[in-house]
């Protein structure tokens, strides 16, 4: 959202007092660019691979305080 186009856009919509008002329509509009398909997909595997270290780290930390590994 901080983004040069983003500020550049809501710089559009900004009344008098400095607030941007912006539509959703006109905020769901912004231009984004994908990453190839290669990218997304390592995107992909490395947010998966993460949540399944937070859920493990978080299993450990269980054991480490109740030393129960149920």
């Amino acid at each position: 959202m901080r983004s040069p186009i983003v500020c550049e856009i809501l710089d559009l919509h900004t009344t008098a007092n400095m607030y941007p008002t912006i539509s959703t329509e006109d905020l769901l509009n912004i231009p984004i660019a994908l990453p190839q398909e290669t990218t997304r997909q390592k995107i992909k595997e490395k947010v998966r691979a993460s949540r399944k270290a937070r859920e493990q780290s978080k299993q450990l930390l269980k054991i480490a305080k109740t030393g129960d590994s149920n």
